[in-house]
């Protein structure tokens, strides 16, 4: 199961896959889905080791989950809705580096893609080692802590700073989510997606033949410069700085990448 999760419908193509961030859930792109003009189907599946009805059992590596995900996405999404497709990707953070991976995979199931502070993948091992360094920790705070202490601390990086900006009610949201989480599956997911174990993806992008929109929050300086190194590699690449957004503009500014998506094609 891919954990599919249809969260708004509607007549307007393509339909719309949507793929959460680390620690979020298919629900992190309702505030996002509910905004989209004119409604279209937007459908969120759940990352691995997010999913509660489908364990993620390491060692495995990053393009072995991407893949499997890709097997159950082929079977499922059919039934979910939306006509044979193809279907417009859109991901954030963790779902824009998955995302990114399976465009590059299953080409066939999408017409165009919208990744939100994407990363195409650290470019040599000493890098990933390094990565996996810094996951390590989060990984042994989850393994020995539990969600909670994990998400007090993941909450206070200065990446999210920003989203102390954000109503109350959906910071509140977003922390429900993360606390929900199974620590070990989350966990399991760091080790097998995190960017340490991802591998450089940049040198495939030029064989991307779709449209790809990058968006990064306008107070994202680390992300939207990535976004910016990435964008001549694409045929047919634009990219979108939200202004009054930081890492996640699912969180705060919703609107704004809901009218992002309400324009894709």
């Amino acid at each position: 199961m891919s954990g599919l999760v249809v969260l708004r419908e509607g007549d307007a193509l393509p339909p719309l896959l949507l793929l959460h961030g680390f620690a979020g859930a298919p629900a992190s792109w309702r505030a996002v889905a509910a905004r989209l003009d004119p409604p279209r189907r937007a459908v969120a599946a759940a990352l691995p080791g997010h999913d509660p009805t489908r364990r993620l059992a390491p060692p495995g590596g990053f393009l072995d989950a991407v893949r499997t995900l890709g097997d159950a996405l082929d079977r499922e999404l059919p039934r979910a809705g939306g006509g044979a497709g193809p279907w417009h990707l859109a991901g954030y953070s963790m779902g824009a580096r998955v995302g990114l991976a399976l465009l590059l995979e299953r080409p066939a199931l999408f017409g165009g893609a919208t990744f939100v502070g994407l990363h195409p993948g650290l470019p040599d091992e000493d890098a990933r080692r390094a990565r996996r360094g810094e996951d390590r920790a989060w990984i042994e705070l989850l393994r020995r802590s539990g969600t909670e202490a994990f998400a007090a601390a993941w909450e206070a990086r200065p990446l999210f700073a920003s989203q102390a900006a954000a109503p109350e009610a959906a910071r509140a949201v977003q922390r429900a989510i993360r606390r929900a989480h199974d620590a070990g599956q989350l966990a399991a997911a760091l080790e097998v997606l995190g960017l340490g174990a991802m591998p450089d993806l940049a040198p495939r992008l030029t064989s991307i033949g779709v449209p790809v929109t990058l968006v990064a929050g306008g107070a994202d300086a680390k992300f939207l410069a990535l976004a910016r190194r990435v964008l001549p590699a694409l045929a047919f690449g634009t990219l979108v700085a939200i202004e009054g957004a930081g890492h996640n503009p699912l969180l705060e500014r919703p609107d704004a990448l809901a009218a992002i998506l309400s324009r894709a094609a």
